[in-house]
This record gives C-alpha cells, structure tokens and sequence, in this order.
C-alpha cells in the first residue's frame, strides 16, 4: 500500500507525522505527476518519477528531523538500515544524527 507523510501537530518540540493512505494524496498532485509523465513523451518513467519522490520525501522528511537517522527511519515506516540503502541509493549525503 502506498502510504502518504501528513504533518501533524507538534509534539516534544518536534514536528510530528502521521501515515496516510494514497487517497490522502491532494488530486492536483496527482496531476502533476501524471502530466510530468505525458509532457516527457516516454522519456520518464513511473519508476523514475517514483524514485524521484522518494528522495524527496526523504530528504524533506530528514530535514524536519534535522538529520536524526532514526526518527526519520520511524517516521517513513523504515529500518534504519534500510533508510542508509536509500540514502546512499538515492545519493542523499546527510548528516545522520
């Protein structure tokens, strides 16, 4: 199931995040990830556009948690080791806490 990063309250001084379902998902982005597509006339692919967004939502993700591996790993539903195999898959260079 894909699941969607929701901001939520603050708690501890911390921004906090819940998982959500795909259908929490705003239809425009949605939208823009399936014109992204069609503008690249199968250049890009789903995959590629996937992957993109991961390493977005990681790095968005790590820069709320000011680079703490394990929150970042807790708040993405992931091990910490499998976070650093995306990281270094996805050539983000962090500064893990």
């Amino acid at each position: 199931m894909i699941q969607t990063i929701v901001p939520r309250a603050e708690e501890n001084g911390h921004m906090a995040f819940r998982l959500g379902s795909f259908s929490d998902l705003d239809q425009r982005t949605v939208d823009a990830f399936v014109r992204r597509l069609y503008e690249d006339n199968g250049n890009l692919s789903l995959k590629q556009l996937m992957n993109g967004l991961e390493r977005k939502i990681i790095l968005s993700v790590l820069t709320r948690t000011k680079g703490h591996k394990r929150r970042t790993a807790k708040i993405l539903g992931l091990k910490p080791t499998t976070l650093s195999e995306k990281a270094k898959r996805f050539c983000i260079q962090a500064e893990f806490k």
